[in-house]
């Protein structure tokens, strides 16, 4: 009889817990959006990129593909990373981490790119990062 109660004590702890954890999660995604916070996915569309950095946008029905570059660079080693994306008065807002090449590199020409899929419409947009990209304002449709 000890070994059912303690069983039945066991399952509603893990039920208890597991409702703590979604609730958490849950809650955790609506203070996220409440600060603007925007879910992207990372996508394989790249653009030829010019010498200056640059970006380009496509949007669908749902939402907007973002391609950025960071122009040509002399060497290997140059990266891009999309580190977050928020989204506040019609204006979206990426944030990107540039990095440089350490040690030993390629010697080649390179164009880091990177693209991200979000599900928003905006009327402009803002490429914030180490390079200068220039702020790209367009008219909504």
């Amino acid at each position: 009889m000890k070994k059912i109660f303690i069983g039945i004590l066991v399952v509603l702890c893990l039920v208890v817990i597991g409702l703590i954890i979604h609730t958490v999660i849950n809650n955790n995604k609506e203070v996220k959006e409440n600060l603007g916070y925007v879910d992207f996915n990372v996508t394989s569309v790249h653009l030829d990129c010019a010498d200056a950095p640059s970006f380009a946008y496509e949007e669908d029905e749902e939402g907007t593909t973002i391609t950025i570059c960071r122009g040509t660079k002399p060497t290997g080693g140059y990266d891009l990373d999309v580190k977050k994306v928020k989204y506040s008065k019609d204006t979206l807002y990426v944030y990107v981490k540039d990095t440089n090449p350490r040690g030993v590199v390629t010697q080649a020409l390179t164009s880091p790119t990177a693209s991200i899929y979000v599900k928003k419409k905006a009327k402009h947009i803002v490429i914030k990062g180490n390079e200068d990209y220039k702020e790209y304002k367009k008219e909504q449709s």
